[in-house]
């Protein structure tokens, strides 16, 4: 069974987290939210478990920092699955 892992961010985080990645990410919470659901939906479809992880701004920023990435959504993704330990 094929798992994907999505980063959760709280609503009082949404801003630090569009400063940190800036252009590869929705203007508003609310589009942000819009766009996980619809990617879970896709992912579910396709026959996927789903994972959700919360991440904080602060520990995101210590994986870019440690792991020498550029902030992006790609790795954010990618600092959630490290996280679930999966």
């Amino acid at each position: 069974m094929a798992i994907h892992v999505f980063p959760v961010i709280r609503g009082e985080d949404y801003d630090s987290f569009r400063r940190i990645i800036d252009a590869d990410f929705p203007n508003t919470f609310d589009e942000w939210l819009n766009q996980q659901s619809q990617l879970a939906a896709q992912k579910l479809g396709s026959g996927f478990t789903i994972r959700h992880i919360e991440v904080h701004p602060d520990e995101f920023t210590d994986f870019l920092r440690k792991s020498g990435r550029r902030a992006s959504r790609h790795a954010l993704d990618n600092f959630a699955l490290q996280k679930s330990g999966l």
